[in-house]
């Protein structure tokens, strides 16, 4: 299994802005262009950029449920008890803006 990636935006002010891999080179580009970037946790101004860091949060949150259904698999195939589950896919965080009409 990859290791999922996840990061965080951290602005002047200690704001903490979520994303996901998908919208690194977005955020990128709008610091490099200066313009509002628009990501699924909210809009920001590049100016007040600090730094771009991985989400340790969530990735080591998703790798505590893996791990917990890996181990409960290992059980119900070895013991013959219990479901064996199929392993969740790493989630996007949730669009704030959906249904919301933004000028792009």
């Amino acid at each position: 299994m990859e290791r999922p990636k996840a990061y965080e935006i951290v602005l002047s002010n200690k704001t903490i802005l979520k994303i996901d891999a998908d919208e690194v080179e977005k955020v990128v580009q709008g610091i490099s262009s200066g313009g509002s970037v628009i990501v699924r946790q909210g809009i920001f101004n590049p100016s007040f950029y600090v730094a771009i860091k991985e989400d340790r949060e969530r990735i080591t949150e998703y790798l505590k449920i893996t791990a917990e259904i890996g181990r409960q698999n290992e059980q119900a195939e070895k013991y013959k008890a219990g479901k064996v589950e199929s392993i969740p896919e790493f989630q996007k965080l949730g669009d704030i803006f959906s249904g919301v009409k933004l000028l792009r």
